[in-house]
Protein backbone atom coordinates (compact mmCIF):
# COMPACT_ATOMS: atom_id res chain seq x y z
CA UNK A 1 0.00 0.00 0.00
CA UNK A 2 3.09 2.25 0.74
CA UNK A 3 4.65 1.85 -2.66
CA UNK A 4 1.35 2.50 -4.28
CA UNK A 5 1.30 5.67 -2.36
CA UNK A 6 4.68 6.56 -2.96
CA UNK A 7 4.13 5.61 -6.64
CA UNK A 8 1.26 7.95 -6.62
CA UNK A 9 3.48 10.93 -5.39
CA UNK A 10 6.13 10.77 -7.80
CA UNK A 11 3.74 10.64 -10.82
CA UNK A 12 2.04 13.95 -9.17
CA UNK A 13 4.96 15.56 -8.68
CA UNK A 14 5.83 14.62 -12.62
CA UNK A 15 2.51 16.25 -13.77
CA UNK A 16 2.28 19.12 -11.56
CA UNK A 17 6.42 19.99 -11.24
CA UNK A 18 5.11 20.24 -7.88
CA UNK A 19 9.12 20.45 -5.83
CA UNK A 20 7.35 19.61 -2.41
CA UNK A 21 6.49 15.68 -0.94
CA UNK A 22 4.52 16.61 1.61
CA UNK A 23 2.96 19.29 -0.66
CA UNK A 24 1.99 16.33 -3.24
CA UNK A 25 1.05 14.41 -0.57
CA UNK A 26 -1.52 16.48 1.07
CA UNK A 27 -2.73 16.76 -2.22
CA UNK A 28 -3.01 12.95 -3.06
CA UNK A 29 -4.82 12.27 0.47
CA UNK A 30 -7.33 15.22 0.33
CA UNK A 31 -8.50 13.62 -2.60
CA UNK A 32 -8.62 9.62 -1.63
CA UNK A 33 -5.23 9.18 -3.17
CA UNK A 34 -7.10 9.52 -6.90
CA UNK A 35 -4.47 11.00 -9.34
CA UNK A 36 -6.78 12.55 -11.82
CA UNK A 37 -9.00 14.56 -8.95
CA UNK A 38 -5.75 15.28 -6.95
CA UNK A 39 -3.80 17.48 -10.12
CA UNK A 40 -7.58 19.15 -11.19
CA UNK A 41 -7.77 20.74 -7.88
CA UNK A 42 -3.98 20.84 -7.51
CA UNK A 43 -4.18 23.31 -11.01
CA UNK A 44 -7.48 24.79 -9.98
CA UNK A 45 -6.33 26.10 -6.44
CA UNK A 46 -2.89 24.78 -5.48
CA UNK A 47 -0.66 26.58 -8.04
CA UNK A 48 -2.80 30.41 -8.05
CA UNK A 49 -1.97 29.84 -3.87
CA UNK A 50 1.76 29.01 -4.55
CA UNK A 51 1.80 32.01 -7.36
CA UNK A 52 0.13 34.47 -4.34
CA UNK A 53 2.67 33.20 -1.86
CA UNK A 54 5.71 34.33 -3.98
CA UNK A 55 4.17 37.74 -4.79
CA UNK A 56 6.07 40.64 -2.97
CA UNK A 57 4.43 42.61 -0.05
CA UNK A 58 2.20 45.73 -0.65
CA UNK A 59 4.88 48.62 0.50
CA UNK A 60 3.57 50.68 3.10
CA UNK A 61 2.49 54.28 2.56
CA UNK A 62 4.45 57.14 2.86
CA UNK A 63 4.39 59.31 5.88
CA UNK A 64 2.53 62.52 5.86
CA UNK A 65 4.35 65.55 6.60
CA UNK A 66 3.87 69.14 6.66
CA UNK A 67 5.56 72.52 5.78
CA UNK A 68 5.35 76.09 7.08
CA UNK A 69 5.70 79.08 4.85
CA UNK A 70 7.24 81.31 7.56
CA UNK A 71 8.60 80.18 11.05
CA UNK A 72 11.16 82.07 13.63
CA UNK A 73 14.46 82.18 12.61
CA UNK A 74 17.23 80.11 14.13
CA UNK A 75 20.00 82.88 13.28
CA UNK A 76 22.06 84.39 16.11
CA UNK A 77 22.33 87.55 14.46
CA UNK A 78 22.96 90.88 16.20
CA UNK A 79 20.32 93.74 15.40
CA UNK A 80 23.28 95.58 13.15
CA UNK A 81 22.37 92.69 10.93
CA UNK A 82 20.00 92.23 8.20
CA UNK A 83 17.22 90.03 10.16
CA UNK A 84 15.79 87.39 8.09
CA UNK A 85 12.15 87.50 7.01
CA UNK A 86 11.22 84.09 6.24
CA UNK A 87 10.18 84.98 2.54
CA UNK A 88 13.58 84.57 1.18
CA UNK A 89 14.16 81.68 -2.08
CA UNK A 90 17.43 79.60 -2.65
CA UNK A 91 18.29 82.26 -5.27
CA UNK A 92 18.07 85.23 -2.53
CA UNK A 93 19.89 83.66 -0.01
CA UNK A 94 23.57 85.05 0.16
CA UNK A 95 25.69 81.32 0.30
CA UNK A 96 29.42 81.89 1.40
CA UNK A 97 31.23 80.53 -1.85
CA UNK A 98 28.89 82.95 -4.03
CA UNK A 99 30.33 85.51 -1.52
CA UNK A 100 34.08 84.46 -1.99
CA UNK A 101 33.49 84.69 -5.54
CA UNK A 102 31.50 87.74 -6.87
CA UNK A 103 32.61 87.45 -10.28
CA UNK A 104 31.87 84.23 -10.70
CA UNK A 105 28.23 84.67 -9.32
CA UNK A 106 28.00 87.58 -11.76
CA UNK A 107 28.77 85.75 -14.57
CA UNK A 108 26.16 83.32 -14.15
CA UNK A 109 23.35 85.85 -13.29
CA UNK A 110 24.26 87.76 -16.45
CA UNK A 111 24.18 84.06 -18.63
CA UNK A 112 21.01 82.92 -17.05
CA UNK A 113 19.53 86.60 -17.29
CA UNK A 114 20.37 86.08 -21.22
CA UNK A 115 18.98 82.79 -21.89
CA UNK A 116 16.08 83.56 -20.56
CA UNK A 117 15.34 86.56 -22.17
CA UNK A 118 16.52 84.68 -25.53
CA UNK A 119 14.11 82.21 -25.06
CA UNK A 120 10.83 84.29 -24.01
CA UNK A 121 11.80 86.88 -26.48
CA UNK A 122 9.20 90.26 -25.03
CA UNK A 123 7.78 88.28 -22.59
CA UNK A 124 9.77 89.37 -19.45
CA UNK A 125 8.71 92.96 -20.97
CA UNK A 126 4.94 91.70 -20.42
CA UNK A 127 5.47 90.65 -16.86
CA UNK A 128 7.85 93.79 -15.51
CA UNK A 129 5.52 96.06 -17.16
CA UNK A 130 6.26 98.56 -20.01
CA UNK A 131 9.73 100.19 -20.74
CA UNK A 132 13.25 99.37 -21.49
CA UNK A 133 14.35 96.03 -20.51
CA UNK A 134 16.65 96.25 -17.26
CA UNK A 135 14.93 99.23 -15.54
CA UNK A 136 12.55 97.30 -13.87
CA UNK A 137 12.72 94.50 -11.52
CA UNK A 138 10.75 91.41 -10.64
CA UNK A 139 9.98 91.30 -6.96
CA UNK A 140 10.15 88.68 -4.68
CA UNK A 141 8.36 87.40 -1.86
CA UNK A 142 11.91 88.87 0.29
CA UNK A 143 11.66 92.27 -1.44
CA UNK A 144 8.12 92.74 -0.28
CA UNK A 145 8.38 91.33 3.00
CA UNK A 146 11.67 93.06 4.04
CA UNK A 147 12.65 94.99 7.11
CA UNK A 148 13.20 98.71 6.36
CA UNK A 149 17.01 98.68 6.95
CA UNK A 150 16.80 102.01 4.71
CA UNK A 151 14.85 103.71 7.94
CA UNK A 152 16.13 101.95 10.82
CA UNK A 153 18.90 103.12 13.12
CA UNK A 154 21.62 100.16 14.02
CA UNK A 155 22.67 99.44 17.47
CA UNK A 156 21.16 99.05 20.44
CA UNK A 157 18.11 100.53 22.39
CA UNK A 158 19.62 102.77 24.64
CA UNK A 159 22.04 103.91 21.76
CA UNK A 160 18.86 104.80 19.82
CA UNK A 161 17.30 106.85 22.84
CA UNK A 162 20.88 108.92 23.17
CA UNK A 163 20.75 109.58 19.07
CA UNK A 164 17.33 110.87 18.86
CA UNK A 165 18.04 113.08 21.92
CA UNK A 166 20.93 114.45 19.92
CA UNK A 167 18.77 115.09 17.06
CA UNK A 168 15.56 116.33 19.08
CA UNK A 169 13.19 113.70 17.48
CA UNK A 170 10.88 111.59 19.15
CA UNK A 171 11.93 107.42 18.89
CA UNK A 172 10.04 104.91 17.19
CA UNK A 173 9.86 101.60 18.88
CA UNK A 174 9.00 98.73 16.38
CA UNK A 175 8.31 95.19 18.45
CA UNK A 176 7.81 92.58 15.61
CA UNK A 177 7.83 89.00 15.82
CA UNK A 178 8.81 87.04 12.97
CA UNK A 179 6.35 84.06 13.75
CA UNK A 180 3.65 86.79 12.87
CA UNK A 181 2.25 87.39 9.76
CA UNK A 182 1.15 90.83 10.63
CA UNK A 183 4.77 91.90 11.30
CA UNK A 184 5.27 90.97 7.85
CA UNK A 185 2.35 92.96 6.78
CA UNK A 186 3.62 95.61 8.47
CA UNK A 187 6.73 96.24 6.29
CA UNK A 188 5.02 96.07 3.19
CA UNK A 189 2.08 98.40 4.04
CA UNK A 190 3.27 100.86 6.35
CA UNK A 191 6.78 100.86 6.45
CA UNK A 192 6.94 100.70 2.71
CA UNK A 193 4.32 103.61 2.55
CA UNK A 194 6.49 106.45 0.87
CA UNK A 195 4.43 109.09 2.99
CA UNK A 196 5.62 106.98 6.34
CA UNK A 197 8.85 106.75 5.22
CA UNK A 198 9.31 110.63 4.90
CA UNK A 199 7.49 111.47 7.81
CA UNK A 200 9.83 109.09 9.35
CA UNK A 201 13.22 110.26 8.51
CA UNK A 202 12.26 113.59 9.23
CA UNK A 203 10.73 113.78 12.52
CA UNK A 204 11.77 110.45 14.18
CA UNK A 205 14.55 107.84 15.11
CA UNK A 206 13.18 104.32 14.13
CA UNK A 207 13.87 101.34 15.84
CA UNK A 208 13.50 97.69 15.28
CA UNK A 209 13.60 94.54 16.72
CA UNK A 210 12.27 91.11 16.79
CA UNK A 211 11.77 89.34 20.00
CA UNK A 212 11.84 85.94 18.06
CA UNK A 213 15.55 86.32 17.02
CA UNK A 214 17.74 85.24 20.34
CA UNK A 215 20.53 87.70 20.94
CA UNK A 216 22.56 86.55 23.83
CA UNK A 217 25.92 87.47 22.21
CA UNK A 218 26.70 89.19 25.94
CA UNK A 219 25.18 86.63 28.30
CA UNK A 220 22.67 89.55 28.96
CA UNK A 221 18.98 90.19 27.64
CA UNK A 222 18.09 90.38 24.45
CA UNK A 223 16.56 93.60 23.24
CA UNK A 224 13.52 92.76 22.55
CA UNK A 225 12.77 91.14 26.11
CA UNK A 226 13.65 93.98 27.67
CA UNK A 227 12.04 96.56 25.65
CA UNK A 228 8.69 94.45 26.03
CA UNK A 229 8.76 93.54 29.89
CA UNK A 230 9.95 97.30 30.32
CA UNK A 231 6.59 98.99 28.48
CA UNK A 232 4.79 95.57 29.56
CA UNK A 233 4.04 94.63 25.97
CA UNK A 234 1.81 91.31 25.18
CA UNK A 235 4.08 89.32 22.81
CA UNK A 236 0.75 87.67 21.30
CA UNK A 237 -0.55 91.25 20.43
CA UNK A 238 2.23 91.90 18.01
CA UNK A 239 3.58 94.01 16.42
CA UNK A 240 3.79 97.01 18.29
CA UNK A 241 4.60 100.44 17.15
CA UNK A 242 5.88 102.85 20.37
CA UNK A 243 6.41 106.69 20.67
CA UNK A 244 9.31 107.26 23.30
CA UNK A 245 10.68 110.53 24.72
CA UNK A 246 14.06 109.42 24.25
CA UNK A 247 14.89 112.03 26.83
CA UNK A 248 12.80 110.39 30.01
CA UNK A 249 12.36 107.64 28.19
CA UNK A 250 8.62 107.77 28.95
CA UNK A 251 5.79 105.94 26.71
CA UNK A 252 3.97 108.47 24.93
CA UNK A 253 1.54 106.80 22.33
CA UNK A 254 1.08 103.40 21.26
CA UNK A 255 -0.05 101.23 18.45
CA UNK A 256 -0.71 97.60 18.32
CA UNK A 257 -0.86 95.53 15.70
CA UNK A 258 -0.48 98.84 12.67
CA UNK A 259 -1.03 97.28 9.68
CA UNK A 260 -2.73 101.01 7.90
CA UNK A 261 -0.81 103.57 6.78
CA UNK A 262 -3.00 106.29 7.66
CA UNK A 263 -2.90 105.16 11.25
CA UNK A 264 1.27 105.70 11.02
CA UNK A 265 0.49 109.52 9.44
CA UNK A 266 -1.92 110.53 11.82
CA UNK A 267 0.99 109.60 14.78
CA UNK A 268 3.21 111.16 12.85
CA UNK A 269 1.19 114.38 12.04
CA UNK A 270 0.42 114.60 15.84
CA UNK A 271 4.11 114.50 17.09
CA UNK A 272 5.13 116.39 13.98
CA UNK A 273 4.26 119.62 15.47
CA UNK A 274 6.73 119.20 18.88
CA UNK A 275 9.90 117.72 19.60
CA UNK A 276 11.40 116.58 22.84
CA UNK A 277 13.70 118.95 24.82
CA UNK A 278 17.18 118.08 26.30
CA UNK A 279 16.47 119.99 30.37
CA UNK A 280 20.40 120.14 30.16
CA UNK A 281 20.37 122.45 26.74
CA UNK A 282 16.96 124.39 27.90
CA UNK A 283 19.36 124.88 31.46
CA UNK A 284 22.06 126.04 29.53
CA UNK A 285 19.60 128.85 26.77
CA UNK A 286 17.93 129.66 30.36
CA UNK A 287 21.49 130.70 32.03
CA UNK A 288 22.80 132.07 29.15
CA UNK A 289 19.93 134.49 28.59
CA UNK A 290 19.63 135.58 32.41
CA UNK A 291 24.05 135.89 32.56
CA UNK A 292 23.97 138.12 29.67
CA UNK A 293 21.14 140.68 30.32
CA UNK A 294 22.73 141.79 33.15
CA UNK A 295 25.86 143.51 31.87
CA UNK A 296 23.83 145.33 28.90
CA UNK A 297 22.00 147.07 31.24
CA UNK A 298 24.60 148.37 33.13
CA UNK A 299 26.39 149.51 29.90
CA UNK A 300 23.53 150.95 28.59
CA UNK A 301 23.92 154.83 29.19
CA UNK A 302 20.53 157.15 29.83
CA UNK A 303 20.42 158.48 26.10
CA UNK A 304 20.85 154.64 24.71
CA UNK A 305 17.58 153.89 27.15
CA UNK A 306 15.46 156.46 26.29
CA UNK A 307 16.40 156.10 22.80
CA UNK A 308 15.16 152.33 22.68
CA UNK A 309 12.04 153.11 24.88
CA UNK A 310 11.19 155.49 21.87
CA UNK A 311 11.74 152.68 19.21
CA UNK A 312 9.87 150.28 21.10
CA UNK A 313 6.79 152.92 21.35
CA UNK A 314 6.94 153.27 17.57
CA UNK A 315 7.03 149.68 16.57
CA UNK A 316 4.08 149.16 18.87
CA UNK A 317 2.21 151.74 17.36
CA UNK A 318 3.12 151.00 13.88
CA UNK A 319 1.94 147.51 14.72
CA UNK A 320 -1.38 148.29 15.90
CA UNK A 321 -2.06 150.28 12.95
CA UNK A 322 -1.12 147.55 10.66
CA UNK A 323 -3.19 144.95 12.32
CA UNK A 324 -5.98 147.06 12.46
CA UNK A 325 -6.98 146.85 8.88
CA UNK A 326 -6.25 143.08 8.96
CA UNK A 327 -8.97 142.47 11.76
CA UNK A 328 -11.24 144.71 9.86
CA UNK A 329 -11.31 143.00 6.43
CA UNK A 330 -11.42 139.36 8.86
CA UNK A 331 -14.56 140.87 10.24
CA UNK A 332 -15.98 141.73 7.06
CA UNK A 333 -18.26 139.34 4.86
CA UNK A 334 -16.80 138.34 1.67
CA UNK A 335 -18.58 139.72 -1.23
CA UNK A 336 -21.19 137.38 -3.33
CA UNK A 337 -18.65 136.17 -5.66
CA UNK A 338 -15.20 135.90 -3.25
CA UNK A 339 -14.14 132.20 -2.64
CA UNK A 340 -14.28 131.32 1.12
CA UNK A 341 -11.28 129.25 2.56
CA UNK A 342 -12.74 127.33 5.83
CA UNK A 343 -9.76 126.09 8.30
CA UNK A 344 -8.27 124.72 12.14
CA UNK A 345 -6.32 126.63 13.98
CA UNK A 346 -4.64 124.27 17.27
CA UNK A 347 -3.35 126.45 19.84
CA UNK A 348 -0.50 125.77 21.82
CA UNK A 349 -3.11 124.75 24.79
CA UNK A 350 -4.68 122.07 22.28
CA UNK A 351 -8.15 124.23 21.93
CA UNK A 352 -9.30 124.51 18.20
CA UNK A 353 -10.55 127.07 16.95
CA UNK A 354 -12.46 127.20 13.35
CA UNK A 355 -12.39 130.28 11.26
CA UNK A 356 -12.87 131.47 7.51
CA UNK A 357 -11.30 133.73 5.23
CA UNK A 358 -11.33 135.10 1.85
CA UNK A 359 -9.26 132.87 -0.31
CA UNK A 360 -7.96 135.61 -2.09
CA UNK A 361 -6.88 137.23 0.74
CA UNK A 362 -3.12 137.30 2.43
CA UNK A 363 -2.44 134.93 5.62
CA UNK A 364 -1.81 138.27 7.50
CA UNK A 365 -5.60 138.13 8.38
CA UNK A 366 -4.59 134.95 10.42
CA UNK A 367 -1.51 136.34 12.04
CA UNK A 368 -3.69 138.76 13.15
CA UNK A 369 -6.04 136.38 14.93
CA UNK A 370 -3.36 134.48 16.40
CA UNK A 371 -1.41 137.39 17.67
CA UNK A 372 -5.07 138.08 19.14
CA UNK A 373 -4.90 134.30 21.28
CA UNK A 374 -1.34 134.35 22.36
CA UNK A 375 1.07 137.13 22.73
CA UNK A 376 4.18 134.73 23.28
CA UNK A 377 5.86 134.49 20.03
CA UNK A 378 5.54 131.78 17.94
CA UNK A 379 4.89 130.00 14.29
CA UNK A 380 2.20 129.03 12.03
CA UNK A 381 2.84 125.36 10.73
CA UNK A 382 1.09 123.21 8.11
CA UNK A 383 0.74 120.15 6.83
CA UNK A 384 2.09 120.03 3.03
CA UNK A 385 2.10 116.09 1.88
CA UNK A 386 3.43 114.44 4.63
CA UNK A 387 5.89 117.05 6.58
CA UNK A 388 5.36 119.99 8.57
CA UNK A 389 6.28 123.13 6.67
CA UNK A 390 6.06 126.88 8.14
CA UNK A 391 4.21 130.03 6.64
CA UNK A 392 6.68 132.62 6.67
CA UNK A 393 4.92 135.43 4.45
CA UNK A 394 2.06 137.30 5.34
CA UNK A 395 1.14 138.09 1.98
CA UNK A 396 0.94 134.91 0.68
CA UNK A 397 -3.03 134.12 0.16
CA UNK A 398 -4.88 131.61 1.58
CA UNK A 399 -5.98 129.73 -2.04
CA UNK A 400 -1.73 129.94 -2.54
CA UNK A 401 -1.09 127.60 0.83
CA UNK A 402 -3.91 125.37 -0.03
CA UNK A 403 -5.26 125.81 3.60
CA UNK A 404 -9.01 125.20 2.74
CA UNK A 405 -10.00 122.76 5.36
CA UNK A 406 -6.49 121.78 6.44
CA UNK A 407 -5.11 122.56 10.05
CA UNK A 408 -3.21 125.12 11.27
CA UNK A 409 -0.94 124.65 13.96
CA UNK A 410 0.53 127.45 16.73
CA UNK A 411 4.09 126.41 17.49
CA UNK A 412 5.56 128.28 20.37
CA UNK A 413 9.15 129.68 19.94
Amino acid sequence: MADDHDALVREFMQVTACISLSDAAQHLASCSWRLNEAVDRYFAGGAATAVQRDEPAVRAPIPARSETLYAPSSSTSRQPRVRPTGWESEHDAPAPAADRHPRQRGGRRRHRDEGTSSAGGGGTDEVAGEGPPGKKKKKTLADLFRPPVELTYKGRFHDAKAHAAGLSRWLLVNVQATGEFASHQQNRDVWANELVALAVREHFVLWQVDVDVDEREDGGLDEGGKVCCYYKLARDRMPHVLVVDPVTGQLMHMLRGATDPNDMVAVAEKFAERKPVMPAEAYKHRAASTGAAPPRIKEEAPCERKLTATKQAEAAVASAGSTAPVCESEMTTPGPGEKLCRLRVRLPDGKVVEKQFGAQRGVAALFAFCRSEEERPFRLMHLDGASMQPIGDENVSFDDLGLHKSTVYMVLC
